[in-house]
């Protein structure tokens, strides 16, 4: 059986779609996120939007992991 074959219910938005389309966890219960991968994406693209001190942490760990891998 696939990931396309099983489903799972996204607790955000409720709609049932196949595994595939959330994100991988392996230390979740079934392996996967509990929000699919849609609704975490529109978050984290609000949060960033609304909140300058998430902003700030994302924009420090990207400038740090810049920096270490050389770009």
């Amino acid at each position: 059986m696939t990931d396309e074959d099983e489903v799972k219910n996204c607790t955000q938005c409720g709609r049932t779609l196949p595994l595939s389309a959330f994100r991988p966890r392996a230390y979740w219960k079934q392996g996967r996120m509990s929000w699919c991968a849609e609704c975490v994406d529109a978050r984290a693209k609000e949060r960033y939007a609304t909140d300058p001190e998430y902003r700030e942490r994302i924009k420090q760990e990207r400038r740090e992991r810049y920096k270490r891998e050389g770009r």
